[in-house]
């Protein structure tokens, strides 16, 4: 299943997506959630207003968020999170990619919206806004599953079997495409 939500305001691009496999487990996606993003890309690690690297895990979730020049040479900013499906189903990966001077807008409201994300039988709102601490990864070379999505804007919107979100009037749901911000650098 997957959902691309773009935002008007700023143009950042933020990916839900659900994968079968890593056993469920966020920790083994986050590596290769990244590299999906950023591709060979020379990656460093964003920090919030305190300082902290954005990076970090606790049960069930992980994230990590890095700024990166693509391959066509645009600086863009990216906060990748895994999350645990339900009885090991997969994981949810929410992927963000924004440019460095919009990120933390752009950050702020993707917490907002992973706040409201529902991946099946329980709910996944997220730890709160701010995310820092220790890093779990892993690696896998696991593709998605497409699924299209729906057009719209503000609302609830379901994908699939698994992923119900809430997405803000200023952003904007669109099926994925070839008009994406170009993936791996």
């Amino acid at each position: 299943d997957e959902l691309r939500l773009i935002n008007g305001d700023t143009d950042g691009v933020l990916y839900l997506e659900t994968y079968d496999g890593y056993n469920g487990k966020a920790g083994d996606c986050i590596d290769g959630a990244v590299q999906e993003v950023t591709g060979d890309a020379k990656r460093t690690a964003l920090e919030d207003r305190r300082g902290n690297a954005i990076e970090g895990s606790e049960k069930g979730i992980t994230w990590a968020a890095y700024s990166f020049t693509d391959s066509n040479g645009a600086k863009l900013a990216t906060f990748v999170e895994c999350r645990a499906l339900p009885k090991a189903a997969g994981v949810f990966v929410s992927s963000l990619i924004s440019t460095p001077e919009n990120f933390d807008s752009d950050y702020r409201d993707v917490q907002d919206i992973l706040d409201t994300v529902d991946v099946g039988s329980s709910s996944s709102k997220s730890s709160g806004n701010n995310k820092t601490g220790g890093n779990k990864t892993g690696t896998s070379d696991k593709t998605p599953t497409p699924t299209a999505g729906t057009s719209s804007q503000g609302g609830a919107t379901q994908v699939g079997d698994y992923l119900t979100v809430e997405v803000p009037v200023d952003w904007t749901v669109r099926p994925f495409g070839p008009d994406s911000f170009s993936e791996g650098g």
